[in-house]
């Protein structure tokens, strides 16, 4: 049975506290499947209906 990886957090494109390559290299490393956004680095004020997007998939995930 193959392993399924889990959405994860987002990425920030425009994100100017954590360069965003090093973001996508952490998530690449744990094996996350991530969404990138444009956004900046609190992602969950500037776009709330990505976040909840991403929760929602998630819950889907672990549903199957």
């Amino acid at each position: 049975m193959a392993e399924q990886a889990l959405p994860g957090p987002g990425g920030h494109r425009n994100d100017r506290t954590i360069n965003p390559d090093v973001e996508r290299f952490g998530h690449r490393r744990a094996g996350m499947t991530t969404v990138e956004v444009d956004s900046s680095h609190l992602v969950m004020p500037a776009r709330p209906e990505a976040v909840a997007e991403l929760i929602k998939e998630a819950v889907r995930s672990t549903a199957r």
